[in-house]
């Protein structure tokens, strides 16, 4: 018995998918069916075997569904405690990060360019709030930073913060 759970559990989705139908089908079929494919003889002794077959099947079928969905879900639920954790940090810019800021919503643009050792620059960026754009310089230590989207629509609408 435990060979066929070691074997069960070993399966991908689906030859899971595959082992439930034809254990559902089997149990569920009518017996004259049964019998005219030649089945019925072999279903009264093993429709125990073939039901706990299904449920084994269709347990680890939906237990490789629900930890297929968690990397998606947990993408989302990061990507909102980022942008809660940013919209908490614009309220708490010192000035120079006000500057940097202003610029990408005066000039309505989403790319700027800084020098990368800047220490305000580099803690928007660490917060989230703005990202390199790009891996190759302009001259040096100079990049370009773009401002994220929900950043840029949140200081757009709360001008004040940046003020």
């Amino acid at each position: 018995m435990f060979e066929y759970l070691k074997f069960l559990i070993s399966q991908t989705p689906k030859v899971l998918l595959g082992i439930s139908i034809f254990c559902a089908v089997a149990i569920l079929m009518p017996d004259q069916l049964l019998h005219r494919i030649g089945f019925l003889p072999y279903t009264g002794s093993i429709r125990q075997y073939l039901l706990i077959a299904l449920l084994l099947s269709s347990s680890l079928l939906l237990s490789h569904f629900i930890f297929s969905l968690f990397p998606v879900l947990k993408g989302r639920f990061n990507g909102k405690v980022i942008i809660h954790r940013g919209k908490k940090r614009l309220k708490q810019l010192t000035q120079a990060e006000k500057e940097i800021l202003r610029g990408y919503i005066q000039n309505d643009t989403m790319t700027q360019t800084f020098d990368c050792t800047n220490g305000a620059v580099l803690a928007l960026e660490y917060e989230h709030i703005i990202y390199r754009a790009s891996a190759l310089s302009q001259e040096f230590t100079d990049f370009p930073y773009n401002i994220q989207p929900w950043a840029r629509k949140y200081l757009r609408r709360n001008q004040n913060l940046i003020s």
